[in-house]
């Protein structure tokens, strides 16, 4: 399921990127947890239901009636509110995500390289629908929803000049 994040970080609940201040401080050296708050959308365009009738493994064939006519004639992006195309659906479940952070950065010899590890789990309430009104007449709803992800990364960088910036490439699992 592809989801649109409207506010990627709308709320961050910690962020203290050293555990000690001091009068020249060591930035992107220390632990850090944060928090995200989102608005999760489900994308919207050309959804239907597709079929590999011949099995050849390519899903590009329609489902026949024993007339020869298209068993599947319409779709929608949604669940349906009758047997027939003609009585519509209901948009996708848009709704809450959330996400936590926790990661840890290291300035390697205390020079400007900095390697880090960070780990995140999130969770999404948002549903995608998927409809196919038969020629019975019929309606068949698929519905999709991430139940939650955990990643893990890790990341080496450089921070230059007075280390307020960091250029970086991260790579991980989720």
């Amino acid at each position: 399921m592809k989801l649109h994040f409207l506010a990627a970080t709308a709320l961050t609940v910690v962020a203290t990127p050293a555990l000690a201040q001091d009068a020249d401080p060591e930035f992107f050296d220390g632990l850090y947890v944060s928090g995200a708050v989102s608005l999760d959308a489900p994308t919207r365009g050309g959804d239907g239901l597709v079929f590999d009738t011949d099995l050849d493994g390519e899903f590009d064939n329609n489902v026949l009636t024993t007339a020869g006519n298209n068993a599947f004639p319409g779709f929608c992006n949604g669940r349906a509110l009758g047997a027939t195309i003609g009585e519509g659906c209901t948009d996708d479940d848009s709704d809450i995500g959330y996400a936590v952070r926790i990661g840890i950065d290291s300035r390697l010899n205390g020079g400007p390289i900095v390697g880090g590890l960070l780990v995140e789990a999130s969770k999404s309430e948002a549903t995608e629908f998927t409809n196919g009104f038969s020629s019975t007449p019929a309606s068949y709803t698929v519905a999709r929803q991430v139940d939650y992800a955990i990643s893990g990364r890790g990341r080496l960088g450089i921070s230059p000049g007075d280390g307020r910036g960091l250029f970086y490439v991260t790579g991980g699992v989720s």
